[in-house]
């Protein structure tokens, strides 16, 4: 069986207070850059950072020079994120859910996201999750 050489990742849309303070969970930025060539593709076509992904102990200086750089491909394509409608899943060989907290809120109601997993697992490709 042919699978494309191609992969998904699903960035979470959820926005929701987690945290005793009133602090939202979102999407942790550092899941989603780690895989080789990906396109971004959230529900909603949006996202919105973690605010503990954002606090100095959780982003070391490195990842953080990768958030604030506007310009390379990993953050265009996180400005620029794709909704399910936006993709063809029958190119996908692979689809991962990124997202921690964030995927709790989201994914459960995230009807194109899941329409789209099952789509490239039907075709025998791999569904994943972190």
């Amino acid at each position: 069986m042919y699978l494309p050489n191609k992969a998904m990742i699903a960035a979470t849309s959820a926005h929701a207070p987690l945290y005793s303070d009133g602090n939202e969970t979102g999407l942790f930025i550092t899941d989603a850059p780690h895989p080789l060539e990906v396109d971004l593709v959230s529900e909603r076509g949006l996202y919105r950072p973690a605010w503990l992904f954002l606090q100095n102990k959780w982003l070391s200086d490195p990842e953080r020079s990768i958030w604030e750089n506007h310009s390379i491909t990993f953050r265009t394509k996180l400005d620029n994120l794709l909704k399910p409608g936006d993709i063809k899943p029958g190119e996908y060989g692979l689809f991962f859910a990124s997202a921690g907290p964030g995927s709790l809120i989201d994914y459960p109601d995230a009807k194109g996201l899941q329409a789209v997993a099952s789509k490239i697992y039907t075709n025998g490709g791999v569904v994943s999750a972190v």
